[in-house]
């Protein structure tokens, strides 16, 4: 289990340990990568990452958590929150983190699943997601799944793709799909 304590010393080996095996995925293969490698990058002791975590995808994980909430936060300054927006904001954000994203398709790892269900669940906080089309509480949850789940694997297809095309172009890709469920309804 992850130590989620906001100790500033607990963040901060967290973060020597996420920069620790970014740089070690790098230079090699993820499931080569020892606990003894990374603490020792990290010039921290082996009792120090298992206070943290128990595995190294537990460090990618923490990583991701991070990410995601600081993309939540973007969509929490707006006002009136459009679906663009939210693709817009969603592309552009994580194309500034694609070094990130081309390391872990270099070394076949998919984006975590654990992070996508936290996504999910700050997604269907936000008050277009909430307002969007449905009172019912049932519908309103699938419908957030549903768009989020569009945007997690658009993205996936976009690393795939090595960011072939710009955001602009996948948020209006997004959105004609978007608009085109909305006519349908």
């Amino acid at each position: 289990m992850i130590n989620t304590s906001e100790n500033p010393a607990s963040i901060r080996s967290k973060m020597y340990l996420v920069t620790a095996l970014l740089e070690l995925m790098a230079k090699k293969d993820y499931e080569s990568i020892t606990i003894k490698e990374l603490t020792d990058r990290a010039k921290l002791s082996r009792r120090t990452f298992y206070t943290n975590f128990e595995t190294k995808d537990d460090i990618l994980k923490y990583q991701f958590d991070i990410l995601v909430n600081e993309y939540i936060e973007i969509l929490q300054t707006y006002e009136d929150l459009t679906p663009k927006d939210i693709a817009r904001e969603y592309f552009n954000y994580w194309f500034s983190h694609r070094d990130l994203l081309l390391l872990l398709k270099k070394n076949n790892l998919p984006i975590l699943i654990k992070v996508f269900m936290e996504f999910l669940r700050n997604m269907n906080s936000l008050p277009i997601i909430k307002n969007r089309r449905f009172v019912d509480s049932e519908l309103q949850y699938y419908d957030s799944v549903f768009v989020a789940g569009g945007l997690w694997n658009m993205l996936n297809v976009w690393v795939e793709n090595d960011f072939e095309k710009n955001c602009d172009e996948m948020t209006d890709i997004f959105m004609k799909i978007f608009n085109r469920t909305l006519m349908e309804m």
